[in-house]
C-alpha cells in the first residue's frame, strides 16, 4: 500500500472515522493508455487480472442464478466477456454493517475489501460523499456523462451534488427505475363505485384533474356490508403531500436570483394543502399501508411503483400473482390548478438506489470509467433501455396505457432534495404532518422552516 493510503487510514483511525478531507484514489497503478474510440473489441484494453469490487445489498439482482431470467443470464454472460476478453474479474459482495460503516471500517483497516463500485441509495452514501471520497462521474475522463445509459437527468437528479453527477442508473438494463407518487387503482372497484370513465380514458380527454377528481372520490368512499372502499388510500403524509405539491407545479427549491431557495411558502403551495385537508377532513383519504389496496379495500392509492416492478427470485412468488389481476393499473396524479396537465407529481428520493464509484477502491479512475462503460452497455440480446421491454412483457400484462403511463412518469420524474436538505428536510415533512392534523395553517407550518431550509441551501 502506498505513502497516501497509509497517512488516510491512520488519520481515520484518530479521528474515529469521522475525518473529511480529499484523497485522490491513486494506489500506484499503471494508468493504462487507451481511449474509448477503440471499443470493447480493440486488443489494446488489458485489465492484466485487476478486480472490481461491487458492494450492493441486492446480491440476488447482481449474481443471479442461472436460467432464472433472460436478463440475469445475459449479465452472467457479460461478467465472463469481462474476464477472458479484458482480462478483468468482477467481485459481488454484501456488507456486513451499513454501506457507510462497512466503507469506512475497511478503510481504516487497510483491507482488502474496499468497494471499486457501490449499488445502494442516496442516503446511505452521503456520508462518503461528504467526505470526499467519491469520484463525480463528470470527472471520469473515460465517461461521457451525458450518455444516457447512465440514466435520464430527471431520474439521477438525486445523485447530482454540488453541480456534479455523482451517482448514475444503469439504464439500459431491466432494473426498473422506481418512482414514487402513482396513482394506482383498481378498474372493477371504479365500476361497483359508478365510475364509468377509467382514469386513462380521463386523461386522453382533457379531464383528468382535481376538479374532476373530487367527485369520483365521493363516489368511491362507501361500504356495503363488510366492505369499506375509501376514495384515495396513502401510506404516509410525506407521499402524499409530496405527490400533491408536484402535480400543484411546486418544487421542494427553486433557483432564485442565482441561489437555490426553499418554494413551498407561496399560494399554490397553501392551496395544494387547502385541498388535501379538505379531503381528509370529508374522510375522502385515508392513510394506510400496501396490504389494504391489494385486499380492495380502497379505490385508489398513491405509492411506488416498485410493487408492480420489483420482481426478483427471492420474492416473486409472494409479490406477482397479486398484479396479475387485470384490473389493476396507474396513472399519473391528477392535474391542480397550477400544475403541468398530465405530468402528475411522481418523483424520486433519497430511498433510491444508484451507482457510486470510489476513490478509495483498488482501480484508477479512469480506468474504473473504462470497465463501466464495458459493464453497462446494452446487455447482449438486449435493445436498449432492456427495462422498457421487460416492463411490457414481465409486469403490465394487460395495458399499453399502464405502461406508457409509467414511462412519462420516468421522463418528468421530480425531485425532493432529501439528501442534500439532511435534518432540514426533516423539518418540512414535520411541517407536512401538522398541516395534515390540523395543528397548524399551511402557512404558518412552512413559512417557520424557511430559514433552515435556506441555511441549509447556503452551505
Amino acid at each position: 500500500m502506498n505513502t497516501l493510503k497509509r497517512i488516510f487510514c491512520m488519520t481515520m483511525v484518530v479521528f474515529t472515522l469521522m475525518s473529511v478531507f480529499a484523497c485522490s484514489g491513486s494506489d500506484g497503478k499503471e494508468v493504462f493508455d487507451y481511449n474509448l474510440d477503440d471499443g470493447r473489441n480493440s486488443f489494446k484494453i488489458d485489465f492484466e487480472g485487476q478486480s472490481m469490487l461491487i458492494l450492493t445489498g441486492w446480491d440476488e439482482e447482481w449474481k443471479p442464478e442461472a436460467g432464472f431470467t433472460a436478463m440475469g443470464d445475459h449479465l452472467i454472460a457479460r461478467y465472463k466477456e469481462i474476464e477472458s476478453k479484458y482480462n478483468c474479474k468482477i467481485d459481488i459482495f454484501e456488507g456486513s454493517d451499513g454501506f457507510e460503516t462497512f466503507i469506512l471500517t475497511n478503510v481504516a483497516a487497510s483491507t482488502d475489501r474496499i468497494p471499486d463500485m457501490v449499488d445502494c441509495h442516496a442516503s446511505e452514501i452521503y456520508g462518503i460523499y461528504k467526505m470526499n471520497m467519491l469520484f463525480a462521474y463528470d470527472d471520469i475522463n473515460t465517461i461521457d456523462i451525458n450518455d444516457e445509459k447512465w440514466g435520464n437527468k430527471n431520474f439521477i437528479r438525486y445523485g447530482y451534488f454540488d453541480g456534479k453527477q455523482y451517482g448514475t442508473f444503469p439504464y439500459d438494463w431491466e432494473f426498473i427505475p422506481a418512482i414514487l407518487g402513482v396513482c394506482m387503482f383498481d378498474s372493477t372497484v371504479l365500476r361497483q363505485a359508478g365510475i364509468t370513465k377509467t382514469p386513462h380514458e380521463m386523461l386522453e380527454d382533457g379531464t383528468w384533474t382535481w376538479q374532476n377528481f373530487e367527485p369520483l372520490l365521493d363516489l368511491a368512499t362507501y361500504e356495503d356490508g363488510d366492505i369499506k372502499v375509501t376514495g384515495l388510500g396513502y401510506e404516509d403524509v410525506t407521499r402524499i403531500s409530496q405527490t400533491a405539491l408536484f402535480s400543484n407545479g411546486c418544487q421542494i427549491v427553486e433557483e432564485i436570483d442565482g441561489k437555490n431557495r426553499f418554494a413551498l411558502t407561496d399560494s399554490k403551495a397553501y392551496e395544494t394543502f387547502d385541498w388535501l385537508k379538505g379531503l381528509k377532513d370529508r374522510k375522502l383519504i385515508y392513510q394506510t399501508g400496501y396490504g389494504d389496496f391489494n385486499q380492495h379495500k380502497m379505490l385508489f392509492f398513491v405509492g411506488e411503483s416498485f410493487n408492480f416492478t420489483h420482481m426478483t427470485q427471492w420474492h416473486i412468488d409472494a409479490d406477482t400473482p397479486v398484479y396479475k389481476h387485470d384490473g389493476y393499473g396507474f396513472a399519473p396524479f391528477p392535474c391542480g390548478p397550477n400544475g403541468e396537465y398530465g405530468i402528475g407529481g411522481s418523483y424520486i428520493t433519497q430511498g433510491r438506489r444508484l451507482n457510486w464509484l470510489l476513490k478509495m477502491g483498488q482501480m484508477e479512475k479512469d480506468d474504473l470509467g473504462t470497465l463501466m462503460n464495458i459493464l453497462f452497455e446494452p446487455l447482449d440480446g438486449t435493445n436498449r433501455k432492456a427495462w422498457i421491454d421487460f416492463l411490457e412483457s414481465s409486469v403490465f400484462y394487460y395495458r399499453e396505457d399502464d405502461k406508457n403511463a409509467f414511462l412519462s412518469m420516468v421522463e418528468n420524474v421530480k425531485y425532493d432534495w432529501s439528501s442534500p436538505l439532511e435534518s432540514a428536510y426533516s423539518s418540512i415533512t414535520a411541517a407536512f404532518s401538522k398541516i395534515m392534523n390540523g395543528s397548524e395553517s399551511a402557512a404558518s407550518a412552512l413559512g417557520a422552516v424557511e430559514d433552515k431550509v435556506n441555511a441549509q441551501l447556503d452551505k
